[in-house]
């Protein structure tokens, strides 16, 4: 799988496209059901590329922690996805550059999106989305956090 990924990231430029898709949606509005979950899918490929190295040094160098960071500020129904997604990309501590990623993400200021997970409610309401959070949707959610202070600290 590893193999396979990291020849559609070098090859095909996989991880560019994906961020493209993620990046027409900073400043529009997710309405539709099948979009966010279009979008969910989008950021869960994302997760899976994160797990090869190349790919990893290659997020930070496309610039995904910045839009990731954007995109949750603006896109709050995404921010669990998000979180999930950051957590993948700073806790492979197999790979080199989790090191590096770990301390882009602090330069960049994504502390306060990571604590800002803490205060969510059990409901997210963005335009006509509704999307509801259940109690192992928080458990997750608290899961990737300390994941991601655990791999900001090693």
């Amino acid at each position: 799988m590893k193999d396979y990924n990291s020849k559609f990231v070098l090859s095909l430029n996989g991880m560019e496209r994906l961020l493209c898709i993620l990046n027409g949606y900073r400043k529009k509005s997710i309405s539709l059901e099948e979009e966010h979950e279009a979008l969910v899918n989008v950021l869960d490929g994302l997760c899976s590329l994160l797990l090869v190295d190349e790919c990893a040094e290659q997020f930070r160098r496309l610039q995904g922690f910045e839009l990731l960071m954007s995109l949750s500020k603006k896109q709050g129904e995404l921010r669990r996805h998000i979180i999930k997604l950051f957590d993948y990309a700073v806790t492979q501590h197999e790979l080199p550059s989790s090191a590096k990623n770990a301390r882009y993400f602090i330069e960049k200021g994504g502390l306060p999106i990571v604590f800002g997970v803490f205060m969510q409610s059990g409901k997210k309401k963005k335009g006509d989305l509704v999307i509801k959070l259940t109690k192992e949707d928080h458990e997750q959610d608290e899961q990737h956090v300390l994941n991601i202070l655990v791999g900001l600290l090693i």
